[in-house]
């Protein structure tokens, strides 16, 4: 589940295909690409790293990288004066920190921090790594994560917090299909399906639960019941 599930469902549909997801592995997945065992990676990151091994669609969201914190602990990670100062702290990354290296430097410069990698967030959020106080990670893709393990939230420090391109992995000689997934992308953008995700699965916009308004009819004269 999560924001870029739906997104790739909807290419695949667009593209007339049926999407079949593979679990691959970050430094083998530029491989993955060039033999074929998958011909597209999600979500991306904008970054000089994957300029010279794959092909990148033009991205389809700006988002912001957050840490991935105990919900008790939410407030210790808001401000990025405070983390600059802190102390102690144990910060989990991804495999490929050099992609977040700037993010390390911008939230946590001046302090002491210890940086932990770990290959996902998962082993974190299922409490397999108790001695991490927080994880760095984009927030859009934390948010499945916490979704998942409500315990935990994702916070962005601020101010200005740090930003991320996302965009669609696809092997190096991919012309054609990543032509198609560009035209898709303006399309879905456009036509407003990339917003309804993002509000959707990102800002928790109409997964609330609707209550009925009050009405005179039910409410006072007991008509019609709760329909």
């Amino acid at each position: 589940m999560g924001f870029d599930l739906e997104l790739v469902q909807s290419l695949a549909e667009a593209l007339g295909v049926q999407a079949e997801m593979i679990p691959v592995r970050w430094p083998e997945m530029p491989g993955d690409l060039a033999d074929g065992t998958i011909d597209v990676m999600l979500s991306v990151w904008y970054r000089p790293f994957w300029f010279s091994s794959l092909r990148l669609s033009e991205p389809y969201l700006v988002g912001t990288v957050g840490l991935i914190v105990r919900d008790e602990r939410r407030n210790e990670f808001t401000d990025v004066d405070a983390l600059r100062r802190s102390r102690g702290l144990k910060i989990g990354v991804p495999l490929d920190a050099s992609q977040l290296a700037f993010s390390m430097r911008r939230y946590f410069g001046g302090s002491d921090a210890k940086f932990v990698t770990v290959e996902t967030p998962a082993p974190f959020v299922e409490g397999r790594h108790p001695d991490l106080d927080a994880f760095l990670w984009p927030a859009e893709g934390a948010s499945a994560a916490t979704l998942l393990h409500p315990e935990y939230s994702v916070v962005g420090p601020q101010p200005d917090p740090v930003k991320v391109a996302y965009a669609f992995g696809l092997a190096l000689d991919s012309g054609d299909l990543v032509d198609a997934i560009n035209e898709w992308i303006i399309f879905a953008r456009n036509e407003g399906a990339i917003q309804r995700a993002y509000d959707y699965w990102i800002l928790g916009r109409g997964a609330e639960q609707k209550q009925r308004r009050w009405s005179i009819m039910r409410d006072v004269l007991g008509w019609g019941g709760d329909v």
